[in-house]
């Protein structure tokens, strides 16, 4: 079932702005993962240095997996729906926040 965020909504742009945001997540995933494996081999580098390092690159990984889902979900026709109730994400919420899966009420 194919979804989209209003009817208004230029639909294949939504599609396109989800997989630009996927390929720049995991370009930047991608960037700090080659600076972390440099910390690491860095005898200069503190712990604290790559500790903080690895929550930075932690963060990005998560940012880039959800990324990944929203594109997923729009190529199997479920984006713009709660992925706990069904009910259809307002568009102004997927506007500001394109990777929600939950409407607002599911995700309190």
């Amino acid at each position: 079932m194919s979804s989209s965020p209003s009817p208004s909504s230029d639909v294949p742009a939504v599609g396109q702005r989800l997989r630009a945001e996927l390929a720049a997540a995991t370009e930047h995933y991608n960037q700090l993962k080659q600076d972390h494996e440099e910390l690491l081999v860095d005898p200069a580098v503190i712990q604290e240095d790559r500790d903080a390092s690895a929550q930075v690159l932690a963060a990005a990984r998560i940012a880039m997996e959800t990324a990944a889902a929203a594109v997923a979900r729009w190529e199997d026709g479920t984006y713009g729906r709660c992925e706990v109730c069904g009910s259809e994400i307002p568009a102004e919420r997927l506007e500001a926040f394109p990777e929600a899966s939950r409407c607002m009420a599911c995700s309190t």
